[in-house]
């Protein structure tokens, strides 16, 4: 069980990466863009993303990249190939909450005196963006990381399921599948017996007339 912890954990931080490297840049464009058309745009590929099932995203994936280009492997674990599918079907879940969080709080600090400050000064936009701006908006962007990082695992099982992936949450699951089998067994086992015990009486009561009416014929 614990050397397939480590699968888990590989696929939750390169989803979480790939997340991030998703919602980060795409949060920047529509705070600086706002009320744009790749502002909307954003939004609407936010809001898609959000209610988009995994293992829909995980089996179209597959389709697309494994089976009709045969670019990357379909299941399984072993190179860097084998990770891009699983980590992006489970980055996607995670992305849109971060990309509206980072425009939220992109749009909040835009607005505030000493970005405007900054900007009085004559520095640069970058380094308004990225050194004043992105650097103060991360700190809430962290929070909600590590506050999904438990829905990413759960999130896991569903992705491991989908892509074959050698790890702790998928054994987790077919373990409690197949622990319960015996007590399926046991719970429909007397039901089964008074089945076949109902199924021999009216076996026996056919065969009792059966032979009741070939005696009578014979006489």
């Amino acid at each position: 069980m614990l050397e397939r912890f480590p699968a888990t954990i590989q696929l939750t931080l390169a989803g979480m990466a790939i997340a991030l490297l998703i919602a980060i840049p795409l949060g920047v464009v529509a705070a600086i863009r706002r009320y744009s058309f790749l502002d909307n745009l954003c939004t609407a590929l936010a809001v898609s993303g959000q209610a988009m099932p995994i293992f829909w995203l995980g089996l179209m994936l597959i389709i697309l990249f494994a089976v009709k280009f045969h670019l990357l492997p379909a299941s399984g674990r072993g190179t860097f190939l084998h990770l891009l599918m699983p980590a992006f079907t489970l980055g996607a879940s995670l992305a849109p909450i971060t990309m509206r969080m980072t425009r939220s709080k992109m749009l909040d600090i835009l607005s505030a005196d000493y970005i405007r400050t900054a900007r009085a000064k004559g520095l640069r936009e970058q380094i308004v963006l990225f050194r004043h701006a992105l650097r103060n908006a991360s700190i809430p962007i962290v929070t909600i990381l590590g506050l999904q990082f438990g829905r990413l695992l759960g999130g896991a099982i569903v992705t491991e399921a989908v892509f074959a992936w050698p790890a702790w949450a998928a054994w987790r699951s077919r373990r409690s599948v197949t622990s319960t089998i015996p007590w399926r067994r046991r719970a429909f086992s007397p039901w089964r017996s008074s089945l076949s015990s109902s199924t021999s009486g009216l076996t026996s009561s056919s065969a009792g007339s059966t032979r009741g009416s070939d005696s009578t014929e014979a006489e």
